[in-house]
């Protein structure tokens, strides 16, 4: 799971790099995280990892602790880049980074229990309201 992280994290280090300015990599960021939910192998991976460790209380702070130190990487890069635009978060990049995660994940669930219930549109449409709504609307040019 550390492997398919980082090369995620490096994934979106380079698209963002290749932006010139903070409101395009912001554009970008956004336009990633819209796109998350179609990665329904990594959400259906990530759910087993969590119910594991709900279900094995023995296990279950060490795999927290593992959980916590796979999302430092994209709260660093959340807080960077709201950093360069000269923008305060509105809760902390910890539950920004979680409650981005937790509606990605949950939309991506739905989806796949139902396929009927949402679309891939629908499903990229809220999550760019919710990525606005915690990080804010990137003016457009």
């Amino acid at each position: 799971m550390e492997r398919v992280v980082t090369e995620k994290v490096q994934a979106i280090q380079t698209l963002l790099e290749r932006r010139q300015t903070p409101q395009e990599r912001l554009q970008a960021l956004r336009e990633y995280y819209a796109s998350l939910a179609g990665d329904r192998h990594w959400v259906l991976l990530l759910l087993e990892f969590k119910l594991f460790a709900v279900r094995h209380r023995e296990a279950r702070s060490r795999l927290v602790e593992r959980y916590r130190k796979l999302r430092a990487p994209g709260r660093q890069l959340l807080e960077s880049l709201v950093g360069t635009l000269d923008r305060s978060l509105p809760i902390s990049s910890n539950a920004t980074t979680i409650a981005l995660g937790a509606l990605s994940n949950a939309l991506l669930i739905e989806s796949v229990l139902d396929p009927k219930a949402l679309t891939g549109n629908e499903i990229q449409f809220l999550l760019g309201m919710f990525f606005d709504a915690l990080i804010g609307n990137p003016p457009r040019v």
